[in-house]
């Protein structure tokens, strides 16, 4: 009976972990398969095809025509070949021996050629043994002559021992690759057999199906080694010669290579391969690129510092904020060193450069930092004609440390609060927010006078900066400025008086609500905010004016409106609830939205008992969020009786058109 293919699994394990011990590559089971078929009968249509496809004989030409009828049996010769090549890592170089029987040795086989050798070359596999007994049984099978030859193997010349698997096992089969090279060295006789003593030669380019699949992606991995060549050379000096054959060996594994090898198989894959391996050379090359792999890689930004450093020298914008970013990535402890390199760089002509070199100087420590201030006042000072060369600066001496930047902040940086660009105004602004209160107390006048300046984006950097001493600041100068006819300054005015305590905030609570009729809604709406910074007792005084807001034209307004009352205490805010389910109907979504979410939020049931009708009927409003919020609330607070008596309208929300609803 036929020997199942399972019954050789374990021993094709013993094999496969003997050849990886030898850091050989294991066989498959296809190669197991064709290699086991080989050892039958088929060896002979196998054989016929490889002596007789492209033979000029006759003999061999129609032998393959009548065995074959036209096969070529290629996926199985192919898996035979790569099973020999495999297995003969692990064989012993041992005599061995190949019977033929019936014939005479062919010419060149006797007799030496011009160059004194005698022997050919076996297209076909070429079996022998290692028992002369079964090699002498092949030679006598025929009438004739008998030829057994003996072959000594070789630290390379080695076939492969397919005992193990083969149908013949008692045959101790020695299985050769195609075109082995026979040298005939000694003939004699032993009785009726004539005994060549031959020397072996195997074909040393016989590849295993991994390596014939693999060929495309094979040439690929060679034009990337070949490139990392090029790569070194065309960096040779720079420093980074090392680091982008690195870079260029990850992208070709992450990317040109990381597909399956039969996938270059097909031609486009192969071409966009092929694209892929260049593009990942120009990378390696490109400095903004290498910089920005090295990035993800600490380890090769500090051990590569001095070559980035010198990059801020080079022609190309982008290379030198390639190099600051990467310096700004750097540990303190290897970027700070190169302080007095990056601080020429708040000069250059391009503002992307000079933004990324106040980013890098943010990253050296205090000391190299501090040690470079008088370059950076240096280039402030000289930078009349560059108002972004001068912004770049300042944001630099942001950076220092309070006390360093308290010593250089008045003839540095307070100047520069009446500068004619408002970005350089904004940036002395938030240079300044880092100084200690009592440090900053000493140039209040000034930063009160940003509140009055024509750009918001100033005057919201003023209101942070002054938000640290506003409780130290004189009432009186702020509130004043609630009458300035820029509705911008009283809204930044606003802004300021809500970082007030609440304390703070009562002695001018009847200035802020006469300001809730200020013609701008903006101002209206900052006047609300600021009203909801009171204490709620102090806010329940002035109820009434806030819910006289309600019906403000401006939906911005009214929502702070809501947003104030819900500041309230239980007992005033109870007593606003009218006025609360009345915004219920409000045509804007967001006020909506608020009421809702106060009313459904502070009470409970019991006290909307009699407003239950009006809460349920938000589950159909026109607003996602308003509805969702009263389904929460219906289906979370209502007791079983009061959700039967609601039931069509919570059904209704079931089937509504919005997930966050149903």
């Amino acid at each position: 009976a036929a020997i199942p293919a399972l019954a050789f699994h374990e021993v094709q394990r013993n094999v496969n972990e003997r050849l990886r011990g030898m850091e050989a590559v294991p066989i498959d089971d296809e190669e197991f398969l064709s290699a086991r078929m080989y050892t039958g009968p088929m060896y002979v249509k196998y054989n016929s095809v490889l002596r007789g496809l492209q033979s000029t004989l006759a003999l061999f030409r129609s032998c393959f025509e009548r065995l074959c009828r036209g096969n070529k049996y290629s996926t199985t010769l192919h898996c035979i070949n790569s099973a020999v090549v495999k297995l003969s890592k692990s064989t012993i170089a041992s005599k061995v021996y190949r019977g033929v029987s019936g014939g005479r040795l062919p010419h060149h086989f006797r007799v030496a050629n011009e160059f004194g050798v005698r022997g050919g070359i076996d297209p076909a596999f070429m079996s022998t043994t290692l028992d002369r007994e079964v090699a002498l049984a092949y030679a006598s099978t025929k009438e004739g002559p008998g030829v057994v030859f003996e072959i000594q193997q070789g630290m390379i010349d080695r076939g492969a021992d397919i005992s193990w698997l083969s149908q013949y096992p008692h045959e101790k089969e020695i299985l050769f690759a195609p075109l082995c090279g026979l040298e005939i060295m000694k003939l004699t006789v032993d009785g009726t057999v004539l005994v060549p003593l031959v020397r072996l030669s195997i074909n040393l380019n016989a590849a295993t199906i991994d390596q014939v699949i693999s060929r495309r992606r094979k040439l690929l991995i060679d034009m990337g080694t070949n490139m990392s060549v090029e790569v070194s050379a065309a960096l040779s000096g720079t420093g980074f010669e090392e680091v982008a054959v690195k870079m260029l060996s990850d992208q070709l594994h992450r990317d040109a290579l990381a597909q399956p090898v039969m996938w270059y198989n097909v031609e486009e894959h192969f071409q966009e391969g092929v694209a892929r391996v260049i593009d990942a050379k120009r990378a390696a090359l490109s400095h903004e690129k290498r910089l920005g792999w090295m990035m993800t890689r600490p380890s090769a930004l500090s051990t590569h510092a001095l070559p980035i450093v010198r990059l801020l020298r080079d022609e190309a914008p982008s290379v030198r904020r390639a190099a600051l970013e990467a310096i700004g990535a750097m540990e303190a402890h290897v970027a700070s060193p190169h302080t007095s390199s990056v601080v020429p760089c708040l000069r250059d002509v391009d503002e992307s450069v000079r933004q990324a070199c106040v980013e890098a100087l943010f990253r050296v420590d205090s000391a190299s930092l501090s040690a470079a201030t008088p370059s950076i006042i240096l280039i402030l000072e000289h930078s009349s004609q560059q108002p972004s060369v001068r912004c770049a600066a300042i944001k630099a001496l942001g950076h220092l440390d309070p006390g360093k930047l308290a010593q250089c902040v008045k003839p540095a940086v307070v100047s520069r609060l009446s500068d004619d660009f408002d970005y350089v105004r904004t940036a002395a602004l938030e240079a300044m927010a880092v100084l200690e209160g009592s440090m900053l107390l000493a140039y209040s006048k000034q930063l009160l006078i940003c509140l009055e300046d024509a750009i918001p984006e100033v005057r919201n950097a003023a209101v942070a900066t002054l938000s640290s001493i506003a409780p130290y600041l004189p009432l009186n100068a702020i509130v004043a400025r609630l009458d300035h006819r820029d509705d911008g300054v009283r809204q930044a005015t606003l802004a300021l008086l809500a970082k007030l305590e609440p304390h703070l905030l009562t002695e001018c609570a009847a200035i802020l609500v006469r300001t809730i009729t200020d013609p701008s809604e903006h101002v209206r709406s900052a006047a609300l905010e600021a009203i909801a910074s009171l204490h709620p007792s102090d806010l329940a005084t002035h109820r009434e004016a806030v819910l006289q807001c309600f019906s403000d034209a401006s939906a911005e307004v009214r929502g702070k409106a809501i947003e104030s009352i819900a500041k309230l205490h239980h007992d005033p805010l109870m007593a606003s609830l009218p006025q609360l389910l009345a915004s219920f109907t409000d045509h804007d979504p967001g006020v909506r939205g608020k009421a809702v979410s106060v009313v459904l939020s502070r009470l409970d049931v019991s006290e909307l008992i009699d407003h239950i009708g009006e809460i349920v009927r938000r589950i159909e409003d026109d607003d996602a969020g308003v509805r969702r919020a009263a389904m929460l609330w219906a289906t979370a607070k209502l007791g079983p009786s009061l959700l039967g008596r609601h039931s069509r309208a919570v059904a209704r929300g079931v089937d509504d058109s919005s997930v966050r609803v149903r």
